[in-house]
């Protein structure tokens, strides 16, 4: 995922890249549950990674909160 200006990542990044693996995995010899099993995984991959992304922000906004505060603090 390629983040946008606000560091989120971009709707139509993740959009392709999905569309993408999941294109590569139609082309894939497989049994119909191991797609859908597969497909499942991707879904549970993609939210994961949404998640750690969130996180990421949410951290460096506390992070940055914190600074300020204890830069206003000290003077």
């Amino acid at each position: 995922m390629i983040p946008n200006t606000d560091g989120m990542p971009d709707a139509r990044e993740t959009v392709m890249t999905q569309s993408d693996l999941v294109q590569r995995m139609e082309d894939q010899r497989m049994s119909e549950s191991d797609r859908r099993l597969a497909a499942e995984s991707l879904r549970d991959g993609e939210s994961l990674a949404d998640i750690i992304v969130r996180a990421k922000g949410a951290l460096q906004s506390t992070a940055a909160l914190l600074e300020n505060y204890f830069a206003q603090r000290s003077k």
